[in-house]
């Protein structure tokens, strides 16, 4: 009917997570590109998300993000350190992408794990994440329809994490190797 045609809306969710990806003072080019479009189409939850430059971050800055995604940078010293402990401390998430720059100050205390060498596949094989622990929130409906199958993604290269021993592994490598460490 005509009289039904003259209906406009807009919907917009208003429950999103704030989520900051930190990234080098000068990034590898597209180093977050698919991180950030990534998180930008999930919908449940839904992310606000922004990019800042390792250098930018100050200690009053952590109060606005609920999630922090350290990607390929080296941890923060200093007052950041402190302020990032207690940004974890008092219930903010942490992800570290382990990269090239994370190995030479991997703050123990704080992160889950110590690193070791770069493990890479060898030519025509890839790595996936194939063990996930299954009492694990992140392992809830892996696979099933609409969700993200984590199991599916591929992987050419990672760090060896040693797990200590108040680390949980909640998910592994098809070669054994742990592929996500939680600090319990």
């Amino acid at each position: 009917l005509s009289l039904d045609n003259q209906h406009f809306f807009v919907y917009s969710s208003k429950q999103q997570v704030p989520l900051l990806i930190v990234e080098a003072t000068a990034p590898r080019a597209n180093q977050s590109v698919f991180l950030h479009n990534a998180l930008g189409l999930s919908r449940k939850p839904s992310f606000r998300v922004e990019r800042m430059a390792i250098t930018a971050l100050k200690p009053e800055d952590l109060k606005s993000w609920a999630v922090i995604i350290m990607n390929d940078v080296s941890m923060p010293t200093g007052v950041l350190a402190d302020a990032l402990a207690n940004f974890v401390a008092a219930g903010g998430g942490l992800l570290v992408a382990t990269g090239a720059a994370v190995q030479q100050n991997w703050p123990t205390a704080l992160l889950p794990g110590n690193p070791g060498p770069e493990i890479e596949a060898k030519q025509a094989t890839v790595y996936n994440m194939t063990d996930f622990e299954s009492d694990h929130p992140l392992s809830i409906n892996l696979g099933v329809r609409n969700t993200i199958d984590l199991s599916l993604a591929r992987v050419f290269k990672y760090r060896e994490l040693q797990p200590g021993a108040d680390d949980r592994v909640v998910a592994r490598y098809n070669d054994g190797g742990a592929a996500l460490l939680q600090r319990q």
